[in-house]
């Protein structure tokens, strides 16, 4: 056995298995009229065990589909990191800040066609912005819902395998043969199962195992109930809404999956709370950077007298968004800087001073997106650090399962050392028994 522990030495999955062994005795009936000696008649395999400890696996399933959940949730995060590309030049902090120095520009050069033509610019850049970055959010919710599918049908696939094999290492072991290699195979499937679902494993006396998610049996022996696809939410405007995505058993019994664990629950999590939240801020943002700008817009006139328009519209009647937020006035000479009332073509600049003054409101668009952008930092911040720590514990918990099922070499020629001791040993036996013989029967 030691031979196949050092073949298997780098084998994924393996589990080391040892040769139990038991001597050979008297019957445990004695005879009326006879009697048995069986002492010295030596040994007979009671049977190769894998040298597997229950309670190490069973938390190493817990801790994979823990870490499992957090990765998702730090990749989700990461994707909306991304999206709003916070700190940089091109970001929407910076473009907003751009937008109230502009107007500012304005207010201290209200003549200068250049410096108007440059808020037109700014502005028609932060307006972009929005758009682009609730664009990308709703791009990494789609792929989430994406990679969610292709889950689904992963896990009803892993799900038959476990069932296969249960179905296999129960036939064997009604057969008395060994299935050690079908067991490993079963355990690295069902890792992999909990890793995705986050599931709980039951162990049957037969050999064979359960996993349980969510309170409800997705692996049952040699059966298993299958995932539908998602359903509910197709959209991040669906979620917005409070349309939830759901799994549901195929078969109607139990019908909702529920779990808050492995990638699913994080994939769910994410489609359903996560990019919602920041999707949602980002519209809030939207809506009113367009209503604090249009309302003071409207304080103002145009070079030739006219009362100031909608500065930020969608392009519709729809309400304004992150999605839709257009910048309505495209020639300098609509903007109304100057203020209602004020000689028409006056160098005047009092309502540009205070749209500029917007950026020190405390409860205007710019505080509140930074407000979004601290949130999402340390939220993301949180997230790195639970993964960090929960990579530390796996990786401690992976150590001691592979002290306990790992193969080691120096072991294994230990015991092959003293196997051959033991042979050596027995050998000598058998020559000092011969060797006797032949001088009780040809030399006497």
């Amino acid at each position: 056995m030691s031979a196949n522990n050092i073949a298997n030495v780098n084998t994924e999955g393996y589990t080391r298995q040892r040769v139990n062994m038991t001597e050979i005795g008297g019957p445990s009936v004695p005879g009326m009229y006879s009697q048995a000696r069986a002492i010295g008649d030596g040994v007979i395999i009671d049977n190769v065990e894998r040298l597997r400890d229950q309670f190490l696996e069973s938390r190493g399933r817990v801790e994979h589909g823990q870490q499992a959940y957090l990765q998702g949730t730090q990749r989700t995060l990461a994707g909306i990191e991304t999206a709003f590309a916070e700190p940089g030049d091109t970001a929407l902090q910076a473009q907003l800040g751009d937008m109230w120095n502009a107007f500012a520009d304005v207010a201290n050069k209200p003549e200068d066609e250049a410096v108007r033509s440059a808020l037109v610019v700014r502005s028609t850049l932060v307006a972009d912005t929005l758009r682009n970055t609730s664009g990308q959010l709703e791009s990494v919710w789609d792929t989430t819902y994406n990679e969610l599918e292709s889950m689904v049908s992963e896990v009803n696939a892993t799900a038959r395998t476990v069932a296969d094999l249960n179905k296999s290492i129960v036939m064997n072991g009604n057969l008395g043969q060994p299935a050690n290699d079908l067991s490993d195979r079963r355990d690295m499937a069902a890792m992999k199962l909990v890793e995705m679902t986050g599931g709980t494993v039951l162990n049957r006396p037969d050999g064979s195992l359960d996993i349980m998610v969510g309170g409800s049996m997705l692996v049952g022996g040699s059966t298993t109930r299958e995932i539908l696809p998602p359903s509910g939410a197709h959209t991040v405007d669906d979620a917005k809404a409070g349309t939830l995505v759901d799994l549901r058993w195929a078969d109607g019994t139990n019908p909702k999956v529920t779990t808050s664990s492995g990638k699913l629950g994080a994939n769910l999590e994410s489609l359903n709370s996560t990019l919602p939240t920041y999707s949602k801020g980002l519209d809030e943002v939207a809506k009113d950077l367009a209503a604090t700008v249009n309302a003071t817009h409207a304080k103002g006139q145009t070079d030739a007298g006219v009362a100031g328009g909608t500065y930020f519209g969608s392009g519709s009647t729809d309400p304004v968004d992150a999605s839709n937020i257009r910048m309505d006035i495209t020639a300098p000479k609509d903007l109304a800087m100057a203020d209602l009332g004020v000689t028409p073509g006056a160098k005047d600049g009092t309502n540009a001073d205070r749209m500029a003054d917007l950026a020190k409101d405390p409860n205007g668009p710019n505080a509140r997106y930074k407000r979004l952008v601290v949130d999402l930092g340390v939220q993301t911040q949180a997230a790195n650090r639970r993964v960090d720590i929960q990579t530390g514990i796996v990786g401690d918990v992976d150590a001691q399962r592979a002290g306990e099922s790992g193969v080691n070499i120096d072991e294994e020629m230990t015991n092959l050392v003293q196997f051959e001791r033991g042979y050596q040993a027995a050998a000598k036996v058998i020559t000092t028994i011969d060797e006797m013989l032949d001088t009780l029967i040809n030399r006497m």
